[in-house]
């Protein structure tokens, strides 16, 4: 015979995860849930969502830096 859990019952740990969870589902697009999260600046994490990742890399990053070391062997 096993007991029923009750929220009561669950450690603190999974009350967080289980509240972000019920907070998260409040909204119905990902553009209303940013704005409710980062009042300020939600248009510019939105537009950074559509934007290519090299552009957020840089390009010595992509495409590595050249070696201005020249072998004279």
């Amino acid at each position: 015979f096993t007991e029923a859990v009750s929220p009561s019952v669950l450690p603190p740990s999974a009350l967080p995860l289980d509240l972000l969870n019920n907070a998260i589902t409040a909204f119905s697009t990902l553009e209303d849930l940013i704005r409710y999260l980062e009042p300020d600046r939600w248009q510019l994490d939105l537009e950074d969502l559509y934007r290519p990742t090299w552009q957020l890399l840089g390009k010595a990053f992509v495409f590595g830096r050249k070696s201005r070391v020249v072998d004279l062997n």
